[in-house]
């Protein structure tokens, strides 16, 4: 005598049936997973570009927290990237006339992407060499707009059902 389950009030022997159903929910759920960090990171990269740019009369002017963007390439390079084990589901940058600032964001993302090949990885940046140094001298490039990301992120989470049928607003 074999195991019955009951599946959506149906008896069935067939163990395929059952893990069906699970294998749909979990795709299901890993989609809105999937839009909820790209909620999330596409909230960050649009507060760090609209982080106000000086005119170029204050250069050489102390002027903080906000640097002058002379070139456009710095917040080019800032936006994200989405992979769901090494396949790219998401990626955000604004291409300027030369390309060269969402270039060198979007490769420092998919080197950093690369490294985690079976796991969904959001990567964040502002890629040109020198983000860092000019967060360095106290203005705001994506750390200040970045610490938010986790708080959003939870907010985000928080809405995504756990019931395989629900809908919320984050469905597909």
């Amino acid at each position: 005598m074999g195991v019955e389950f009951k599946i959506n009030g149906k008896k069935t022997a067939n163990i395929n049936e059952l893990f069906k159903d699970v294998e749909k929910y979990s795709e299901k759920l890993n989609k809105r997973i999937i839009m909820a960090v790209r909620a999330a990171c596409w909230n960050v990269v649009k507060r760090a570009r609209e982080l106000p740019s000086p005119s170029e009369e204050l250069r050489g002017i102390p002027h903080q927290p906000n640097y002058i963007d002379f070139s456009q390439h710095l917040r080019q390079s800032i936006g994200f990237v989405i992979y769901d084990k090494g396949v790219k589901v998401a990626e955000n940058f604004e291409q300027g006339n030369d390309g060269i600032g969402a270039a060198q964001g979007l490769a420092v993302c998919d080197n950093v992407a690369a490294q985690f090949p079976n796991s969904i990885v959001a990567v964040v940046v502002a890629g040109m060499e020198y983000a860092a140094a000019v967060e360095s001298k106290g203005y705001f490039v994506l750390s200040e707009p970045a610490s938010h990301l986790a708080d959003e992120l939870k907010t985000y989470l928080s809405q995504i059902k756990l019931t395989p049928n629900s809908e919320n607003s984050l469905s597909e």
